[in-house]
């Protein structure tokens, strides 16, 4: 049923009525799904539709679909698709962060530190709990590193600033919303490689 370009996962542990979320990315190819060892059930939507007219934001009423756990063939005859070498955006001659990593984002701060900033803020809406946010976060602390004269990263969590991540219409995680000038230029969703996460962000710089 995975026929979206993204969607969420709910997932059920036995003797837990309340189930967990997570988002995926389909491209075509490659579906990357992460569930507990534990996850015996799973409800799939997709963002912004109803179930048998439950939204996806009340899944406890919801039958869950038991796990599939056959194995699925892989194609080893895929060719790779090229990827184009990132252009570098020249912003500033000066460091946009010269510490280099990722800067924590709050509701309170997001003004002075995003809509003010002199530089391009990539802003990722996260959550400790994700396991997608889990996988991103040696690549987004590399592209923080080594990108540092010409943007910033920044950490949002969505459970500790509502007000933000509401505004923003953030429905699944991670999330990144490419901001320039005070303005959101493009948004960015799910677990990727490295070459396409920095493709997507300096493609919206150009």
């Amino acid at each position: 049923p995975f026929d979206q370009s993204t969607g969420t996962i709910h997932w059920f542990v036995d003797g837990n009525p309340t189930p967990l979320r997570g988002t995926y990315t389909w491209d075509g190819r490659l579906l990357v799904l992460f569930m507990r060892s534990t996850a015996t059930r799973y409800v799939y939507s997709i963002i912004g539709e109803d179930i048998g007219g439950i939204t996806v934001d009340d899944p406890k009423d919801i039958d869950p679909v038991p796990v599939n756990t056959d194995p699925v063939p892989v194609d080893d005859d895929i060719d790779p698709v090229p990827i184009e070498p990132v252009e570098e955006v020249d912003v500033d001659p000066e460091p946009a962060n010269p510490g280099g990593k990722p800067i924590e984002i709050t509701d309170q701060t997001f003004k002075t530190k995003v809509l003010d900033a002199k530089s391009p803020v990539v802003v990722e809406f996260r959550a400790d709990w994700c396991p997608f946010c889990r996988q991103m976060k040696p690549i987004v602390d590399a592209v923080a590193s080594e990108h540092r004269k010409t943007l910033i990263i920044g950490l949002l969590d969505i459970d500790a600033n509502p007000q933000t991540t509401g505004e923003y219409k953030v429905d699944g995680i991670p999330t990144y919303i490419v901001f320039r000038d005070g303005a959101s230029v493009a948004r960015i969703v799910g677990a990727m490689p490295k070459t396409i996460f920095e493709q997507k962000i300096f493609d919206a710089l150009k």
